[in-house]
């Protein structure tokens, strides 16, 4: 039975999952909130998925790029600042993380990861 997929974003998770569910006989439409001139998720790797660059995403200097880029609100991290409990654990977790340590041990399973497989659609 066919049916009518919206799909947010046309990143390359975004992009894929409406590929898949269109050869699956779905209509797709994708949104997404701009235009290429506006740099979007994949603009600057063009889509691909490249596993033997893929590091962590806790690494060292993250946690300083990642509050630099909350206090902007068109950053590629933004998180409205605010006392959250939630939020805050989850900041701990990935300071203690962002770690070489945590890198060379994390990046091999990373590189490893296979694309799942959903029949959601």
């Amino acid at each position: 039975m066919s049916k009518q997929v919206l799909i947010i974003g046309g990143g390359v998770i975004g992009l894929s999952t409406a590929y898949y569910a269109a050869r699956k006989g779905h209509q797709v439409a994708v949104l997404d909130r701009g235009t290429i001139e506006q740099e979007n998720c994949s603009y600057g790797n063009a889509g691909l998925v490249v596993p033997s660059h893929f590091v962590p995403l806790a690494a060292p200097g993250m946690v300083a790029l990642g509050l630099k880029w909350m206090l902007k609100p068109d950053s590629p991290f933004y998180v409205k600042p605010r006392l959250d409990r939630d939020l805050l654990g989850w900041g701990f977790k990935f300071w203690r993380a962002a770690n070489a340590g945590h890198v060379s041990r994390s990046a091999p399973f990373v590189a490893r990861s296979e694309p799942c497989q959903s029949d959601v659609l």
